[in-house]
């Protein structure tokens, strides 16, 4: 494969907000979660033909290629993004495509489908998913991630629609035969906040006018959390504790310093259902 430079992320021509990821950009946990989400289904892709949909800048189809799959077809309508991955990870066993998540130009080519935290972002999920389903060949697995919706405000502007647990596994259901669904993330709770809301603030001014800068937000959101990050550590949920991909439906600890919840809900489908 290629070996990737390092990336400009203003060359990437889009604001740095989490909604389109740049490799080499500092989002902190949520860049870590984009990341792992992508490692763990690269077990399903080894030696297997994957499209990923909504490939955004590019960084998780490498992934994938790096850990084995055969080849990655990677759509996305933004054809700025697709240039930079082009350019950033290459084109050996990648192949990047503008296209339309509603109209998929393929038929029972792919032994895995993946598309991360993109379905919030449609107001169409089911065309989608029939897009998706469509794409699979018989015996392939489809793997999806969305917020977990469990109740007020949406987690982004950005988002069409955030799905309750049980919506979204009623979803994936209508279409497979076979659903799993994971839960990746605790969030922290900060009831110790040595700074108060201004990172929130500073944050919020950073993406409304473009002033300031993602370093000096990772930092003041830093030193809010590291009295949290420290006591939920010592009472047993480190990072990389925090950050597993793990069966939703089981039992999760009680712990003042963490939601109770999981961020994000990740759906292995397999078996697409036969309909009319």
């Amino acid at each position: 494969m290629n070996s990737p430079h390092r990336p400009d992320p203003h060359d990437f021509g889009t604001d740095l907000d989490g909604e389109q990821m740049v490799d080499g950009v500092n989002y902190g946990w949520l860049m870590r979660d984009h990341i792992a989400r992508y490692e763990y289904v690269s077990r399903f892709c080894r030696g297997k033909r994957v499209l990923d949909v909504a490939t955004g800048s590019g960084y998780g189809a490498a992934i994938l290629r790096q850990r084995g799959a055969a080849a990655v077809v990677c759509v996305d309508r933004n054809e700025t993004a697709l240039d930079y991955a082009a350019d950033r990870y290459g084109t050996d066993g990648l192949t990047w495509m503008v296209g339309d998540a509603y109209a998929l130009p393929f038929e029972k080519e792919f032994d895995v489908v993946v598309s991360f935290e993109t379905i919030e972002h449609l107001t169409e999920p089911e065309q989608f998913l029939m897009q998706c389903k469509k794409a699979m060949k018989d015996n392939g697995v489809l793997a999806m991630s969305t917020p977990e919706n469990v109740g007020g405000p949406y987690v982004s502007r950005y988002h069409e629609i955030e799905f309750r647990r049980e919506e979204f596994r009623a979803l994936l259901e209508r279409h497979f035969d076979s659903v799993e669904l994971l839960g990746q993330r605790r969030e922290m709770l900060l009831p110790i906040r040595l700074l108060g809301d201004l990172p929130t603030k500073y944050e919020n001014r950073l993406y409304a006018s473009a002033r300031g800068s993602h370093r000096m937000f990772t930092f003041l959101d830093r030193c809010n959390k590291a009295p949290n990050l420290l006591a939920a550590r010592l009472l047993g949920h480190p990072e990389h504790e925090r950050a597993r991909i793990l069966p939703i439906d089981e039992p999760i600890e009680y712990s003042r310093f963490l939601k109770d919840h999981y961020c994000a809900m990740v759906g292995i489908c397999r078996i697409p259902r036969i309909t009319a």
